[in-house]
């Protein structure tokens, strides 16, 4: 992009770059990888209003009942606990 703050594989908040074009070139990629003989590993998270409905103790028992757990469990449970949210554009930053 042209101001560099965001990247050039961001497709969300880019002007010409959607979640087709997003689905487009992970399936390139995913195409390449497995001509080339290379594992994929793909993960998608819709973290859209996830903080405003989600109770998270009930969604990290949710997650071990459907088999998810160890490291990746722990990571997820680190990812919603005592988080802050900023932004922060060069020098300035917003809470």
């Amino acid at each position: 992009m042209n101001n560099n703050i965001i990247s050039n594989s961001q497709h969300g908040f880019a002007r010409g770059r959607t979640t087709c074009t997003n689905l487009l070139e992970s399936l390139n990629d995913w195409t390449s990888n497995t001509r080339d003989g290379c594992q994929t590993t793909v993960i998608y998270i819709d973290f859209s209003k996830v903080f405003d409905v989600v109770q998270h103790d009930k969604l990290f028992v949710k997650l071990h009942a459907y088999g998810i757990g160890g490291v990746l469990l722990q990571w997820i449970i680190n990812l919603f606990t005592c988080r802050t949210i900023q932004t922060r554009i060069n020098d300035l930053s917003c809470l």
